[in-house]
């Protein structure tokens, strides 16, 4: 770190008692121990201050030896590792450790009092702990038996296509480039790369799939396959989940990079393809990965990386390869009409291998003279209504498709698959889309029928079935040229409306981790917007900002932001900057600068909307109390508690006039200001109204709702911060029970619940 991170983190650090004290409002740590702990942080070393900086979950692992709590210090070390993974190697972070536990056990000498617990006892504990993972272990213990080989690591999320044709002069320009230099692979700091570029449809996907497959047994090291357009964190967590490599719960993207990317850092020599990147800029994170082959497929036709391979069109004869291999005519004798039909297939497809493909499945149910007549048709037709190019192309092949579907709705199901992540379509989803609404209507085996308008779509190449059974993709080219059939968007609109359903159901329960498989698709039609001109674009700015805030409370940060950003620009140009829909992107960017930890700069936001609210929607409306709250929470994550307080007060008075007295916005007026009160030490205030915001819970959003957990926390807190454990520790089992069954183990509330009721269960013991 340079100088000035150094002075930041260190900051950082020696916060981690007050941060402690916040987060369980109402703890008294013994003063001794505070003592310990400022002065360990004052001369703890880099990694630790670094660690602590960059995470909370680091701090309270760290902080429990503060509340004489044990430490796993093999479960600390991983994740500091993971957590300190840009700065240091494990080796590193091993040693500092080891030297913050030692630092830590001798400044426990100045504890004076029996009543500081088993503080020196559990920092013991922890020296020994490091001691041996940093020396492999006492002297007198056994070796351990050698590990059995492992088999490398390899995720390719697609089948080597049999019929590939015209393949060997691409994967030999590819070999010939990934091999310069491959000798000293082993002794590089940076990737030895490949970009493989050319136009869509030409099958840039497969050669990188054939090579993968073809050569995998070159990399001891794995073979990964990065989905580039997905972001690096969702493709890393895609990587991660299918090999089976703990990640964790509810994680952020750079959470997820920073525990993925270690395990690609090895000296073993490895493949990584990175698909489909759409930005000039390979990601630094992978382009610097050691001992690393890097296979780009783009369609841009420079990248900041290695040698580029060059794709292009299939000569005239190498197209009829292609499509006679599909069409499953390869090495028959054709008669002369049926060798010029073939021909003319190949020269109306533009020698376009995706296309070709497409149209040689036809040709298996359909005789080629018919086909080409066809096909000529469709260009034509198509050719009116001003469609051309790759576009042209692949609209006519799959008008021509259209006809031959085995399944009546397989083109309706085609329109709506092609809004969707390419990568990841399958019968549920689809079902959904294709049913919902439709009560009565819907059949019972609505998952069924889904499945087999795949399979009728799949027959022709239109979707490629995916390893394993789990899912299908579709070509962008198929995609776009299948969203030119869409009249109006009204399949698009659909799917928009059935995802947003989904995700304000999801929010609503606060069970976020459901709507996961659904973040590709979100930020893939997000992606489609292109217009900033008109709020009524597709899709619907509304739809956005709550696809948005879902994103962010599921921890893809940049996506969330990336989406906002649109967002705003089409609200700004449509209504205005002092519109109250404008004033909600602010507060939606603000809460986002808070919850980062830019609180002066949130605050700032805050107020800007509040100002914007008052001109517009006056100071009574339900908006304008979110605003108070908004503004109000960024004071106190500055600890300006008397600011916040009257802030606190308007806007559960507003709440409380304008939603009624059992709203669920009611109760959670009633517990912020509970909050407020409680930081200034007004209990007795502050647990009525945490009473009252139960009581309120019950009747609106059920006692097994995350609020309801939530609210018994806090209410449990305020009566141990009165000496009250006995009535305290029941409710935060509750809580416990609760957050374990919806928002599951390793949800940051369930374990802040649960780390507060071991805090309670040792204070009764040490009472008794």
């Amino acid at each position: 770190m340079t100088g000035a991170e150094i002075l930041v983190a260190k900051a950082t650090a020696k916060t981690v008692i007050a941060l402690f004290k916040k987060w369980h409002a109402g703890y008294r740590l013994d003063k001794d121990i505070d003592e310990v702990f400022n002065r360990a942080f004052d001369r703890c070393p880099d990694v630790v201050m670094t660690a602590c900086h960059k995470d909370r979950q680091f701090r309270e692992m760290l902080f429990s030896l503060a509340i004489s709590k044990s430490v796993d210090a093999g479960k600390l070390l991983e994740w500091a590792t993971v957590v300190a993974a840009e700065v240091y190697d494990r080796a590193q972070v091993c040693q500092q450790l080891f030297d913050f536990s030692n630092e830590l056990l001798d400044q426990c000498s100045v504890l004076k009092r029996k009543e500081a617990g088993r503080v020196p006892t559990v920092c013991a504990d922890f020296k020994e702990q490091m001691n041996i993972l940093l020396h492999g272990g006492r002297a007198n213990q056994a070796a351990p038996p050698e590990a059995k080989q492992a088999a490398p690591p390899v995720y390719i999320p697609h089948r080597p296509n049999p019929l590939l044709r015209h393949y060997k002069s691409w994967l030999k320009q590819i070999e010939a480039a990934l091999r310069t230099g491959a000798a000293v692979v082993n002794q590089l700091d940076v990737s030895q790369g490949v970009a493989l570029h050319g136009q869509g449809g030409l099958g840039k996907t497969a050669m990188a799939v054939e090579y993968a497959h073809r050569y995998q047994d070159r990399y001891p090291g794995g073979v990964f396959w990065v989905q580039a357009d997905q972001g690096l964190g969702q493709a890393l967590a895609e990587v991660a989940t299918n090999l089976g490599w703990p990640m964790p719960a509810e994680a952020t993207d750079q959470q997820i990079i920073a525990s993925v990317l270690p395990r690609l850092r090895t000296q073993e020599p490895k493949l990584v393809v990175l698909d489909n990147l759409d930005d000039k800029v390979v990601p630094r994170e992978i382009e610097t990965l050691p001992a690393s082959q890097l296979l780009v497929t783009t369609r841009l036709s420079e990248v900041s990386v290695g040698q580029p391979v060059t794709m292009g069109l299939p000569t005239e004869e190498e197209a009829l390869g292609i499509f006679l291999a599909y069409a499953g005519l390869e090495g028959q004798e054709l008669s002369e009409a049926q060798q010029e039909a073939a021909y003319e297939v190949c020269r109306r497809a533009g020698f376009l291998p995706v296309a070709l493909e497409i149209l040689g499945k036809n040709a298996r149910k359909v005789a080629l003279v018919d086909l080409a007549r066809a096909l000529d048709q469709a260009v034509t037709q198509k050719s009116t209504v001003g469609t051309k190019g790759q576009e042209l192309t692949i609209a006519a092949a799959l008008a021509v498709t259209s006809h031959n579907y085995s399944h009546p709705r397989a083109k309706e199901a085609l329109m709506h698959l092609a809004y969707l992540y390419p990568e990841e379509l399958d019968k549920e989803l689809l079902a959904l889309i294709m049913f919902a609404g439709m009560g009565e209507d819907a059949p019972e085996n609505a998952v069924d029928e889904a499945q087999a308008m795949l399979a009728a779509l799949a027959e022709f190449s239109v979707v490629q079935p995916k390893p394993g059974g789990s899912g299908y993709t579709m070509h962008r080219l198929v995609q776009e040229a299948a969203r030119l059939e869409d009249e109006g968007q009204k399949a698009g609109e659909r799917v928009v409306m059935v995802l947003d359903a989904a995700i304000n159901a999801i929010s609503e329960s606060g069970a976020y981790k459901n709507g996961y498989p659904l973040i590709p698709h979100l930020t893939h039609i997000a992606g489609l917007s292109t217009s900033e001109l008109r709020e009524d674009d597709f899709p619907s700015y509304y739809a956005m900002s709550g696809w948005a805030e879902f994103l962010w409370q599921s921890g893809r940060h940049q996506a969330s932001d990336e989406i906002l950003a649109k967002v705003q620009v089409r609200v700004a140009v449509a209504k205005g900057v002092e519109h109250p829909d404008y004033a909600t992107l602010i507060n939606n960017r603000a809460t986002q600068k808070r919850e980062q930890g830019n609180y002066r700069e949130a605050e700032n936001l805050f107020r800007q909307a509040m100002e914007i609210g008052e001109k517009t929607i006056g100071k009574e409306h339900p908006n304008y109390a979110t605003n108070c709250g908004n503004l109000a929470g960024a004071l106190e994550s500055q600890e300006k508690y008397g600011e916040a307080e009257p802030l606190r007060r308007l806007a559960l008075d507003i709440h409380q006039t304008t939603l009624g007295d059992d709203h669920p916005h009611v109760a959670i007026g009633l517990n912020n200001l509970a909050l407020v009160l409680e930081y200034q030490d007004k209990f007795t205030e502050a647990e009525d109204l945490y009473r009252r915001a139960l009581d309120i819970d019950k009747k609106s959003v059920g006692e097994q709702h995350p609020q309801y957990a939530s609210h018994l926390n806090n209410l449990a807190g305020v009566l141990r911060a009165q000496g009250q454990q006995d009535e305290a520790e029941p409710l935060y089992r509750r809580a416990v029970d609760i957050c374990l069954r919806t928002l599951g183990p390793e949800h940051p509330h369930t374990l802040g619940t649960q780390q507060n009721l071991e805090i309670i269960l040792n204070e009764m013991k040490s009472r008794t």
